[in-house]
């Protein structure tokens, strides 16, 4: 069966991504989710959200930069499949950094992260679902600042 919708759509139907989908309809992300590009998601599923300290997810929910600047760590251009993860030993992510892709004894990892449900595909790019929420550099020592 052929997914007519975007990847907005499929999250929101999928139903364990409320926060993912939340902080994206929040920062502006959304709009970038449910366009025409062909994209690449590694998606956080809201139990990963939760292992976040109630700071961090605070912080996420009052500040639409800070937002942006993590989801745009799980997002990519094109569509990379787990099948195609070996070739795809580097992802680049729309917020500039990098992530590790990789396979080992047909488990597709993202970050030495097992992705936790790989290949849900969209009419415009594909999600893999992830138990962790990536944090990029740029912003880990205010996500994670103690007080």
């Amino acid at each position: 069966m052929i997914n007519d919708q975007t990847i907005l759509e499929t999250l929101r139907h999928d139903g364990g991504f409320t926060l993912f989908v939340k902080a994206a309809e929040d920062s502006g992300v959304a709009d970038t989710l449910d366009g025409d590009d062909a994209l690449t998601v590694f998606a956080p599923e809201d139990a990963a959200f939760i292992k976040l300290s109630d700071s961090a997810l605070d912080l996420l929910e009052s500040d639409p930069a800070i937002a942006r600047e993590l989801l745009l760590y799980h997002i990519g251009e094109g569509k990379v499949l787990s099948e195609n993860a070996v070739e795809t030993a580097i992802f680049r992510t729309l917020q500039g950094g990098e992530l590790a892709l990789s396979v080992a004894k047909s488990v597709f990892y993202v970050e030495l992260e097992a992705v936790k449900r790989p290949d849900i595909v969209a009419a415009n790019g594909v999600i893999h679902a992830i138990g962790t929420v990536l944090v990029p550099e740029t912003i880990k020592d205010q996500l994670f600042k103690e007080g």
